[in-house]
């Protein structure tokens, strides 16, 4: 048997084979511990009772602060921090951010470099997901605080398919300026033989557009076939269940 004591801890490899005899290793005047013959010990003493350290390994219990300077693996089974559901916080710190990760005990919270999270998952700084998100249940709401943030959406060949200017409170469909209206449509294509604006009315028996507003007195402002709004200047081209129709418009006096 070999024996290397450290202060109060001792490495013992045992290979001396004991048959049915039993070696006690402990301090003077304190409680043993029993050696297994053919195996290797790690014991600890505080100078009455002696701890091994590879034996018991399963039911280890701290009372205190336990600091580890080297790494540490956990191999199997599971890890449970705070079972007692306690008020006790837990963070990971990174590099160069104290609160990389964050559990709020006591509001049930987890924050993302922040130690204050005002929601179930908070998170300061961008998110990246590279596969499917489902959101199941409950509201979406972009951009809550009505910042003056951009919001875009992409498709295989638009980078602006959808675009929300923050700033301007207008929507674009295929650009990233929409400009006169609340609303606009850029085809952005000059070829390819698509319609800008597809509708599809399913309820025969309803309006196929509505318009929403007041007449102008003047009617060089309204909506009119009267032709003494002024000259015609030329057709809109639209298609209506597959047979093209064309509407004309006038110009103004």
């Amino acid at each position: 048997m070999q024996c290397e004591a450290v202060e109060n801890w001792y490495i013992v490899d045992n290979a001396t084979t004991m048959g049915t005899h039993t070696l006690g290793f402990k301090p003077a005047g304190g409680t043993a511990t029993n050696l297994v013959a053919s195996s290797k010990h790690i014991l600890y003493s505080d100078g009455s009772t002696m701890f091994d350290v590879l034996k018991d390994a399963g039911d280890i219990k701290a009372n205190g602060t336990l600091t580890v300077s080297g790494n540490t693996s956990l191999d199997g089974g599971t890890f449970v921090f705070n079972e007692s559901s306690a008020d006790l916080d837990f963070r990971i710190e990174g590099n160069g951010d104290a609160n990389l990760f964050f559990s709020d005990a006591g509001n049930d919270r987890i924050g993302i470099k922040t130690a204050s999270p005002s929601t179930e998952l908070h998170v300061v700084g961008g998110i990246k997901a590279t596969g499917g998100i489902d959101f199941d249940g409950g509201g979406f709401t972009f951009n809550d605080s009505g910042a003056s943030v951009d919001f875009r959406a992409e498709t295989n060949t638009l980078t602006h398919a959808m675009f929300i200017d923050g700033s301007a409170d207008k929507i674009g469909f295929g650009t990233s300026a929409p400009t006169s209206g609340f609303v606009s449509i850029d085809q952005a294509s000059s070829t390819g033989a698509i319609a800008v604006l597809t509708l599809d009315q399913g309820d025969a028996d309803q309006e196929f557009i509505r318009f929403d507003g007041s007449t102008a007195s003047d009617q060089s402002a309204s909506l009119s076939t009267d032709t003494s709004v002024g000259d015609l200047t030329g057709h809109i081209r639209v298609n209506i269940n597959g047979t093209d129709f064309w509407i004309p418009y006038y110009a103004t006096n």
